[in-house]
């Protein structure tokens, strides 16, 4: 029976079972590396593809103990897990991108309280109120997306103060009368950032622990 290999992916997906030949081209393109966690058809447990000589990889350098990424290329399913809480990260942050680009649509302007009250606000201004309802639009805008650079660069306080900024936003819309699609679109945001700030606390709680 000819022998096959198995690799853990940079996305952290198992790929194969592969011929060696189908490996080797891997290895060419650059997606199996010294490092990469490889499991031989013959062999009962995952090893760092260099152990496999074979393969003609060079043992990758040292990593001091303690290391997140030698803890996680040491053991396949910490890296499936980090991978998962870098994408609920991802996408908990992604919805303050996702808010801000809102508040400039017209179309869509009564999803966000605040911006509703700007428009409010600027109609009594007269001529130039277009002009200040535009400039406190793009604050908002801007704001949101400070949150959300911040909490793709994992910094909790930026999760938090999003969320709190989000959630009086939506108190403004209950004490306005929205609609309830309005307040649903809000529930639906407050809970991925939520589960994002989650993510971020178990990430760092794990990067702690093995650098401990």
């Amino acid at each position: 029976m000819d022998i096959t290999y198995t690799m853990i992916g940079a996305d952290g997906q198992q790929y194969g079972p592969v011929s060696g030949e189908k490996m080797q081209g891997w290895i060419r393109e650059g997606r199996v590396t010294a490092a990469t966690q490889v499991l031989r058809s013959d062999v009962k447990s995952w090893l760092a593809a260099a152990q496999y000589t074979e393969l003609g990889l060079t043992p990758a350098p040292q990593v001091p103990a303690g290391a997140p990424a030698a803890s996680a290329a040491a053991n396949p399913a910490a890296m499936v897990e980090r991978f998962n809480l870098e994408r609920r990260i991802r996408s908990g942050a992604g919805w303050f991108f996702f808010i801000g680009a809102f508040s400039l649509v017209n179309s869509i302007v009564v999803m966000l309280g605040i911006t509703d009250i700007i428009t409010a606000f600027s109609s009594t201004l007269g001529s130039a109120g277009m002009a200040v309802g535009l400039g406190l639009d793009l604050l908002v805008l801007g704001l949101f997306a400070m949150f959300g650079i911040f909490a793709r660069k994992k910094h909790s306080w930026s999760f938090i103060a999003g969320m709190v900024c989000y959630a009086l936003d939506g108190g403004l819309l209950l004490l306005l009368g929205a609609q309830t699609m309005n307040l649903v679109f809000h529930g639906l945001g407050l809970f991925f950032m939520f589960t994002g700030l989650q993510a971020n606390m178990k990430l760092k709680a794990i990067d702690r622990g093995a650098a401990a």
